[in-house]
């Protein structure tokens, strides 16, 4: 095929058709068929819209049809002959001449067809077209290769789309990564704030869990006045609140030395330390400088230990009340950044609470050997005054019956050594239950009675008696039975020391609803009215007599003695029980 010239059918074969029809039926011969053949591919080479040549084995084109042509801005007959590099497109700096022809030298040299080949054209009017481009080895009848043949197609428009598409995924792609980072960095940013408020929470847990501790400590060691039991206390909210291994604690005596009051953890104590309770604490340069200083001290370099073994931190804090300085709160750990300053600030705290706490408890303690001295006194002053009296007078009664070796015994003798040893015996009676309270529970409130109108008996030239039945209807409960008993004994105290009677009676009368004891006696009597402290006893019987729920009414004139009334209702005598 050197030529794009094609003989052409002038008569009624012009018609593709027709001339096709003739081909199939072998109307036509030798030349006029090979002319029938060419008349047919111009004819459908000319109607494709695609472009189609044929180059031979220099890449030089031997045929093109007028879609090519055209793209090229030049004829058919034109291009026959030239190249690529002759033509408008060669000017593409990435598809130029030589991107055209190494494919088809390629294509040539292996047999080898190349398929969709995406290509860029320039063209004649200087526009550029997207191409698909197909290429096969173009062969002779001896199927040599001699050339290729190719084909191609504007898809100018899918590319633009397929440019666009993947513009649009390019830019979706980014928008999705900025939304990512966005979204990233916003996660970041909560992240962040849920840390943040997880730090503050558990922050916010640990002072509230700090601040129960220190609640529980300071009413623990505000509900006792036992010494112990406050140091106890005292150590475990030092534990809670600053997890050391060891808690010691010492107390100034006062000679102002430190005494160790308390040592307790899993550390194992020195044994050439010997920290007992009791011992003095002496040259302990953490105790010193907290004693000297008066503030916080915590240590953690080059520390062996102050209370326990192998130690690498202590902290120190001074127990003090009112500026004055009563002890030492010593913590211990086997780590050396046990103890910052948020443990100093709760053992402070702790102190603070502890100084106070362990005051009260040493007043206590003091107060309370004070009082049982002053009793012991008081039990001594009554034994000498009531039962050595009553004694020694029976003594000297008894030795007046022996004159020079004879004894003279009357019945009026015996009568009065009997009443005095029995005074003397109710005397001791009343002293063993103020010794033993609980005795008051269980003796019967007639017999209480009884007993206190002997002792007054035995050392007062004065009558008295008890009206009341043995058993009584019911029994007051226990703190009521101790009350009327303590009214009564107020009452007859004021009858020996102060009424200069002949006779007193007690009596008690018991119903079903109500007990009434009366206190009456003969003696001087007084005004009520114009009673002044001597009387101060008075005023303690109502105040007894208030507290039960009871009635109390004192009558007297003067010169005509008293009565002391006390009405307790059954419902307020159990009640108090």
């Amino acid at each position: 095929m050197p030529t794009n010239t094609i003989r052409t059918f002038h008569d009624d074969s012009d018609d593709p058709l027709a001339i096709y029809k003739q081909l199939l039926t072998g109307r036509f011969e030798g030349d006029e068929a090979l002319a029938a053949g060419q008349q047919m591919l111009r004819i459908v080479t000319e109607a494709i819209p695609q472009a189609v040549w044929c180059k031979d084995l220099d890449c030089r084109f031997i045929w093109v049809n007028p879609a090519l042509a055209k793209l090229a801005g030049t004829s058919p007959e034109e291009m026959v002959g030239k190249t690529d590099r002759d033509m408008p497109w060669s000017a593409s700096s990435t598809f130029g001449a030589d991107w055209y022809q190494d494919i088809d030298r390629e294509v040539m040299a292996t047999g080898v067809p190349r398929y969709g080949i995406k290509e860029e054209l320039h063209m004649a009017d200087g526009s550029r077209v997207w191409a698909e481009t197909n290429k096969v080895p173009l062969r002779d009848s001896d199927g040599d290769i001699i050339g290729v043949l190719g084909t191609f197609q504007d898809v100018t428009k899918r590319h633009e789309a397929d440019e666009a598409r993947q513009a649009a995924i390019e830019g979706l792609d980014i928008r999705v990564r900025e939304r990512t980072g966005d979204l990233r960095r916003a996660n970041e940013a909560l992240r962040g704030l849920v840390e943040n408020r997880l730090r503050l929470e558990q922050r916010e847990r640990r002072q509230r869990e700090y601040a129960e501790a220190l609640r529980d400590t300071a009413a623990a060691v505000a509900r006792s006045l036992d010494l112990e039991e406050v140091l106890a206390e005292v150590r475990n909210g030092a534990e809670r609140l600053t997890s050391p291994d060891l808690v010691a604690i010492t107390l100034v005596d006062e000679a102002g030395t430190h005494r160790l009051a308390l040592v307790h953890g899993t550390l194992e104590v020195p044994p050439a330390a010997e920290w007992r309770v009791g011992r003095a604490v002496e040259s302990q340069p953490l105790v010193e400088e907290v004693s000297r200083g008066g503030f916080p001290v915590a240590r953690s370099e080059g520390l062996v230990g102050a209370f326990g073994t192998g130690t690498r931190a202590a902290l120190g804090v001074p127990i003090t009340v009112s500026d004055t300085l009563v002890g030492c709160l010593v913590v211990e750990s086997l780590d050396a950044d046990a103890f910052g300053p948020a443990e100093t600030e709760r053992l402070a705290a702790v102190s603070d609470v502890a100084g106070s706490a362990i005051s009260n408890a040493q007043r206590f303690s003091a107060a309370t050997e004070l009082a049982a001295l002053e009793e012991r006194q008081r039990l001594a002053r009554e034994l000498h005054d009531a039962v050595s009296q009553t004694l020694w007078t029976a003594s000297l009664v008894a030795d007046s019956f022996v004159v020079e070796d004879q004894v003279d015994v009357t019945r009026s003798d015996v009568e009065r050594i009997q009443t005095l040893t029995r005074g003397a015996l109710a005397e001791m009676r009343t002293l063993l239950l103020e010794l033993r309270p609980a005795s008051l529970v269980e003796t019967p409130l007639a017999e209480l009675l009884r007993q206190l109108v002997m002792a007054l008996r035995s050392h007062r030239a004065i009558e008295a008696e008890v009206l009341a039945p043995d058993a009584l209807l019911w029994e007051p409960a226990a703190p009521a039975k101790h009350a009327l008993y303590r009214i009564a004994q107020e009452s007859l105290n004021n009858v020996g020391r102060h009424a200069k009677a002949s006779r007193v009676t007690v009596s008690l009368e018991v119903d079903q609803d109500e007990l009434v004891m009366l206190v009456e006696d003969d003696g001087c009597g007084f005004d009520p009215d114009a009673s002044t402290g001597d009387h101060l006893g008075l005023e303690i019987m109502a105040e007894r007599a208030e507290a039960l729920g009871a009635d109390f009414d004192v009558r007297s004139t003067p010169g005509l003695g008293c009565r002391t009334r006390v009405a307790l209702p059954r419902d307020r005598a159990v009640a108090v029980g």
